[in-house]
């Protein structure tokens, strides 16, 4: 069965703007789930959290229906980092 960190690129490298100073996020290990935004055809857009920060990610999914699935694993794993989702296995069809 493959897992998320199975997926080709992942994790997703984190976006965003950052001021002077501004400090990124460069590990999943240190970001938090926070929401999904949207899922649009294989892309799922979510944000997660690092130092009290918002950090948004974008991710292409090989296809809908593991989008899908990624987005229920990201939505039932609010709280955690980005990092630790990668072993849960991504449900057959």
């Amino acid at each position: 069965m493959r897992r998320v960190m199975d997926l080709a690129n992942w994790p997703p490298d984190g976006g965003g703007t950052g001021g002077r100073g501004a400090k990124f996020a460069v590990s999943p290990e240190k970001v938090s789930i926070k929401r999904i935004v949207r899922i649009v055809e294989n892309r799922v857009d979510f944000i997660c959290t690092f130092e009290g920060k918002d950090v948004n990610y974008s991710f292409a999914a090989p296809d809908e229906k593991t989008a899908q699935k990624l987005g229920i694993i990201l939505n039932s794993n609010v709280g955690k980092t980005l990092f630790s989702i990668g072993t849960i296995e991504i449900p057959e069809d």
